[in-house]
């Protein structure tokens, strides 16, 4: 298991008190993804589900400093960067004008990762601030939706 820097195991623990009110040295396992994601960690549905199981092998609901620590640093991942992103764009730029079609936009975001909402997906698209013709300037987009 890949060792912690010293800064995110200290954000870690101070993060679990937090959360740790009254001091009995356990979270809920709805709180361990709360801030593992506030720490930039974007797991799955199904990564979630399986780190709480991990977590709670008394099947208490909650879990204790130690097991999250442990399953923060099974699964944690470096976040995506903007570039990267901005690159898989530029792949499917045929073109190379900076657009992708709203429809092909759509599709990606309904298909790619996480299962969203219909609503969920309106909601990007509308943030995507398509022009006339229906294109989205993706590098906008992406600076946009990196920012929220």
């Amino acid at each position: 298991m890949a060792e912690l820097p010293n800064s995110e195991l200290k954000e870690l623990q101070e993060n679990f008190g937090l959360f740790d009110k009254d001091g009995i040295g356990s979270i809920t396992l709805d709180e361990m993804v709360v801030i593992f994601r506030a720490m930039g960690q974007t797991p799955t549905e199904a990564e979630v589900e399986t780190m709480k199981r991990e977590a709670d092998l008394e099947a208490s609901g909650k879990t204790d400093m130690p097991t999250y620590i442990t399953i923060y640093t099974k699964y944690r991942k470096n976040p995506i960067t903007e570039t990267e992103i901005l690159n898989a764009f530029e792949e499917l730029d045929e073109k190379k004008k900076g657009l992708i079609s709203g429809k092909r936009l759509r599709h990606l975001i309904s298909t790619c990762g996480e299962n969203l909402s219909e609503e969920e997906i309106s909601k990007m698209m509308k943030y995507a601030n398509p022009d006339n013709e229906g294109n989205v300037n993706y590098r906008d987009f992406v600076k946009l939706m990196m920012s929220k």
